[in-house]
């Protein structure tokens, strides 16, 4: 909008009277009279739009700066920062991009050692290093649960298997990596945070009170979950005769077996077991594998530690070897007594004539 001022300045004319005299409009922009340059080395001008100087001035800065300035004018020249990818997170979500409508889902790129697998893993610790003072007990240790699924995690004493569990299970934090559980990326996970979304872990020590019973144990189990029948659980796990008794005077046979039942009893969706078939009798090994078979026939998701690799071919689903700091994925079983690197360096002989009696009948 254009706005005429009226300066009504008297003028001569022919009959001597005053006229009023507007001065005439120029529809041209007025040019400016700063001579100051708006970029540097571009001086601005009437006929140099803004657009025009920006371009000027981007190709200035490529001129200076190089061809990825010119590419790239926001970065001044700079490389864009970029996260670096962890094993197991794709291309897209590094990037923060999203798959196109319609289209297949990115596929993940996993660690090297573990295959691409159809289910889902409810949790994920990925590229887990841990180091004790001058000691690396781990370096890109990855481990997967999944629901359905029994994994057994084998591997030689101080090879760090236990470590893994506590970092994966809160308990520990690691020096780097990641923890994802349910869709949930955590850095430094907790584990009252994971046991409130349905996480379980069983250390190797005793996590019961040493001064209650065992049955006060699974009845304020049961009041708080109440997920189960406690007559069931008891009587599947042999229990009747152990719950008057404390905790602290429990065999460790009994008390694993005390465990599971609190295990059974919460019905977790993943289930995180370090070494419960260690120095128990046959029988009672026996009754924490079924109760393992059963909580997975749930969905129940169970990572189990160990060395009583016979009874750990028969109960898991897949294994993963840990040696050197990291995890090798050994697949099922049969794959397992295919394995002569894993019975060579891990079995020893004993386990060779193991994995030679097990190629002769299927796993």
């Amino acid at each position: 909008m254009i706005r005429v001022v009226d300066l009504r300045l008297p003028c001569k004319g022919s009959g001597g009277a005053s006229e009023i005299a507007s001065p005439p409009i120029d529809p041209r922009p007025v040019p400016a009279t700063d001579s100051r340059p708006l970029y540097p080395g571009v001086a601005r001008g009437p006929g140099r739009s803004l657009s025009a100087l920006r371009a000027h001035s981007s190709r200035a800065s490529g001129r200076r700066l190089g061809r990825r300035a010119h590419c790239r004018p926001h970065y001044l020249g700079r490389q864009a920062p970029q996260r670096a990818r962890l094993p197991g997170q794709s291309w897209h979500s590094r990037l923060g991009a999203r798959p196109r409508r319609g289209g297949a889902a990115p596929e993940l790129r996993t660690h090297h050692s573990l295959p691409r697998v159809i289910a889902r893993p409810i949790l994920r610790a990925e590229a887990i290093g841990k180091r004790f003072r001058q000691r690396p007990v781990l370096s890109s240790a990855t481990l997967w649960a999944t629901p359905g699924r029994i994994t057994a995690l084998l591997g030689r004493n101080g090879a760090g298997k236990s470590t893994l569990l506590k970092i994966a299970a809160g308990w520990m934090r690691a020096d780097y990596g990641v923890v994802i559980f349910k869709d949930e990326r955590l850095t430094r996970p907790r584990l009252p945070h994971l046991a409130s979304r349905g996480l379980c872990y069983l250390p190797e020590r005793s996590l019961l009170c040493p001064t209650v019973t065992l049955g006060d144990h699974l009845l304020a189990v049961q009041q708080r979950f109440s997920q189960a029948a406690l007559d069931q659980v008891v009587s599947r796990l042999r229990l009747e005769t152990l719950l008057a008794r404390k905790s602290s005077t429990l065999s460790t046979g009994e008390r694993r077996r005390a465990e599971i039942a609190v295990a059974v009893m919460r019905r977790p969706d993943c289930l995180l077991a370090d070494e419960p078939l260690l120095g128990i009798a046959p029988a009672d090994a026996e009754l924490v594998s079924q109760s393992l078979r059963d909580l997975a026939g749930r969905g129940t998701a169970v990572v189990v530690s160990g060395h009583e690799v016979p009874r750990l071919l028969e109960l898991a689903d897949e294994l993963v070897w840990q040696t050197a700091g990291t995890t090798h994925f050994l697949g099922t079983p049969q794959e397992a007594c295919n394995n002569d690197q894993f019975a060579r360096e891990y079995l020893g002989a004993a386990g060779l004539r193991v994995v030679a009696d097990r190629r002769q009948q299927p796993c």
